[in-house]
């Protein structure tokens, strides 16, 4: 009925409400009553159009969900941060509640223009959350006997950008030594190419999502390490904190090594989401137990073959100009 009042199909029975068809010697139908289903060809053009419209559209909803995710999950990381700190935020609860509110919207979104709106909202209390966290992280003047009026302070530590060390207490009172700095983690050299065999244009052939994320027309390891860092990284709901772990445990390099291969494996490969596979992987790099070139073996295995995957990675380097901008 739907489909007859839209004018998709058209109804034609007989006098007495009857649907039937006779076809003579040929086979084709000398006479008919139901329905007519010439409309649909006399549309075809347009149903084409309307389809393709809504695949875009669907696709581009598929892209704001995934980016009202990644903003919710980065803002919860932050409080997490923040709460581990022992810091409480005056404006925190609101920032959480209009982020509960927007995520509930988000779920009712019909159309993309509505769901867009939400995005921006959300990534603007993500960057103000992680602003807050980048604050509250900085270290503060010790004073451990310091005047009567001025309370104590403690120095809190957290590493906000991976590529910084982990933020020491400076400064002293005259009249007691100061406590000890905390050590920051030992920041390997980039040393991945040489351990793994593996050059940047390997492995952004490889790992096709880390490639979208590099825009140099002939990447390094350190541009390599910058996309990992700022786009992928987030893009698989992975933390700034836990990426700051796995650069002190494992190196910069070899962290984008493995949040690339985390890249390559299929959604359902995970129980616990991208970010759990990864900070698995740095639990065991802690425990010295992660073997990333197996990993890698297999990746090479599969993408070019056992006998290219055994090459000398220097003949992979001629990839590298194939990654320009995206």
């Amino acid at each position: 009925r739907a489909l007859y009042e839209a004018g998709i199909v058209v109804i034609r029975d007989n006098e007495q409400g009857k649907r039937y068809g006779r076809r003579g010697p040929d086979g084709r139908i000398i006479e008919a009553f139901g329905f007519d289903l010439s409309p649909l060809a006399q549309r075809y053009d347009e149903f084409v159009r309307l389809a393709a419209a809504a695949k875009t559209e669907r696709d581009r909803m598929k892209d704001l969900r995934r980016r009202v995710t990644i903003g919710r999950r980065a803002i919860r990381q932050a409080g997490e941060a923040l709460a581990d700190l022992g810091l409480v935020l005056d404006t925190w609860p609101q920032l959480e509640a209009d982020t509960a509110a927007l995520v509930v919207a988000a779920r009712k979104a019909e159309r993309s223009d509505d769901l867009a709106l939400i995005a921006a909202s959300i990534e603007r209390r993500q960057t103000e959350a992680e602003s807050a966290l980048r604050e509250a992280a900085k270290p503060v003047e010790t004073s451990p006997e310091g005047p009567e009026n001025k309370p104590h302070t403690i120095t809190t530590t957290l590493m906000i950008n991976p590529s910084d060390t982990v933020i020491a207490a400076e400064g002293s009172s005259q009249e007691a030594e100061p406590p000890a700095p905390l050590s920051p983690p030992p920041v390997r050299a980039l040393t991945a190419e040489k351990e793994f065999r593996l050059s940047a244009g390997q492995l952004l052939d490889l790992a096709p999502k880390l490639a979208a994320c590099v825009f140099s027309t002939a990447p390094s390891w350190a541009d390599i390490v910058e996309a990992a860092e700022k786009y992928l990284r987030p893009s698989l709901g992975v933390s700034a904190a836990l990426w700051g772990e796995a650069c002190g445990v494992m190196g910069r390099d070899q962290a984008a090594l493995a949040l690339a291969i985390v890249s390559t494996k299929a959604e359902g490969h995970f129980t616990r989401g991208a970010g759990g596979y990864f900070a698995g992987m740095v639990r065991k790099a802690g425990r010295g137990e992660l073997r990333l070139e197996r990993t890698l073996w297999a990746l090479k295995d599969r993408k070019w073959g056992a006998a290219k995957g055994s090459r000398d990675s220097s003949k992979g380097a001629g990839r590298a100009g194939a990654y320009g901008p995206h």
